[in-house]
């Protein structure tokens, strides 16, 4: 019996199915799941403590067999976030320094820059990894007498303070180390050779 078969069957009774998960935010780690919904690609599935149903690529579900460890993630605790980015870029600094462009590095950022034929650097970055502030302040008009002022914005905690930015668009993250893989990733495609 392959994957999808073990879903449409698991959805039709209501099962639990321990399944190892080779992607998300925890590849290669067992866990329950209620199938909710089984497509030809996908499924819909609970976990065991979840309310909300994820979606689940079928080509990186493994049917845990007996033996396997099944995690209940949300009694992990949440590991702290690095904060420093030339901590988190590290790894990966040698790399993108022997890359054939200028990079410019600061506390809060790193930037990559082409070069023109003559050798002189261009303006706008070919990629860039940044820490955004949030703006504290939001506009609100006043629709009776057309006046604008600034109120003091609360902030959530759900502010995504690092951006991405390439010439395919920008993005933010709420972790850096998120932020860094894709900094990565984009890095990858603009310069394959490296």
């Amino acid at each position: 019996m392959n994957v999808y078969e073990r879903m449409q069957e698991a959805q039709k009774t209501g099962e639990l199915v321990p399944i190892i998960y080779h992607g998300g935010s925890h590849p290669g780690l067992a866990r329950l799941i209620y199938p909710v919904k089984v497509s030809e690609t996908d499924v819909w599935g609970r976990e065991a403590d979840g309310t909300r149903a994820k979606q689940y690529k079928l080509h990186k579900i493994e049917i845990a067999r007996g033996d396997a460890v099944i995690h209940n993630f949300a009694a992990e605790p949440e590991t702290p976030e690095a904060e420093d980015l030339a901590q988190v870029l590290a790894p990966y600094l040698a790399e993108v320094e022997a890359a054939p462009w200028h990079v410019e590095r600061d506390q809060g950022s790193i930037a990559l820059y082409a070069f023109f034929k003559n050798g002189k650097r261009r303006k706008l970055p070919l990629l860039t990894l940044r820490s955004v502030e949030p703006y504290p302040y939001r506009t609100e008009i006043d629709w009776e007498t057309g006046e604008e002022r600034q109120v003091e914005r609360q902030l959530t905690g759900a502010e995504r303070p690092w951006s991405v930015e390439s010439r395919r668009g920008s993005r933010n993250f709420k972790k850096l180390s998120s932020a860094v893989i894709r900094f990565m990733e984009e890095f990858h495609q603009l310069c394959p050779q490296a």
